[in-house]
């Protein structure tokens, strides 16, 4: 993900920013962080409120609760972290770099403003918040 044409292409492709503007779309993209993480790095600890939600580019992550690998992602435009970034409660898992991956970090404060100005967004975000609690 070099350019703003190249995550927007990724993002339009996630059901989840389905209801976002192409105006908020390319605001939420000029504060989008693209990161490399190397092996071993913690995004999102257990126990902490997130700061982030992330959205997986490439390379394998393992979740983690009490210690233990629980599950692992490895999709490309995998979401992960927006129930502790949109509700400002603890994670109830870790997610770990297993190898080199890359990743969007979206601001939890700039997800916030978009919810607030597009509720079909806030709506998309609660269906798949929700539809990941039910699948637990």
């Amino acid at each position: 993900m070099q350019n703003a044409e190249d995550i927007r292409s990724l993002l339009r492709g996630i059901d989840y920013f389905d209801a976002v503007s192409d105006e908020d779309l390319d605001q939420l993209i000029a504060h989008v962080e693209n990161r490399s993480i190397p092996p071993g790095q913690t995004l999102i600890a257990e126990g902490e409120a997130g700061h982030f939600v992330w959205v997986l580019i490439a390379g394998s992550l393992g979740i983690f609760a009490g210690g233990e690998e629980i599950n692992r992602m490895e999709t490309c435009g995998a979401v992960f972290g927006e129930i502790s970034a949109v509700s400002q409660i603890a994670a109830t898992a870790s997610v770990r770099s297993l190898e080199d991956v890359r990743v969007l970090a979206i601001p939890q404060k700039e997800l916030h403003r978009i919810m607030e100005k597009s509720p079909e967004f806030a709506a998309s975000v609660l269906r798949s918040m929700a539809k990941y609690l039910g699948s637990r």
